[in-house]
């Protein structure tokens, strides 16, 4: 499975490793993303059953990024002290960018 490599300035070994997963067709032309993030301590295992409905309508094909929050599944919880969960997704959002 892919990982990103996320820069953070306050982690002491200065980025966090982020597990993701891609679904679906994403090099297809004219494809539309979705991001699915969960809560704060669900791997991204936990979107299977979600993701089996992914299929495209009349607009084009639908591709799908599955990713762990920082230290939870197979992500990096490098240097993380009592991090709030919006800041763990962040995390793993600025990767995506």
């Amino acid at each position: 499975m892919p990982f990103l490599q996320v820069q953070h300035p306050d982690e002491p070994e200065g980025s966090v490793k982020i597990a993701f997963d891609v679904h679906g067709d994403a090099r297809a032309p004219g494809a539309q993303w979705m991001v699915f993030v969960a809560g704060v301590c669900a791997p991204r295992g936990m979107w299977a059953p979600q993701l089996k409905g992914l299929g495209g309508d009349a607009t084009g094909p639908v591709a799908a990024i599955t990713i762990d929050n920082r230290g939870v599944g197979e992500s990096d919880l490098v240097g993380m002290n009592a991090q709030l969960a919006s800041e763990a997704h962040r995390t793993g959002l600025e990767g995506l960018e």
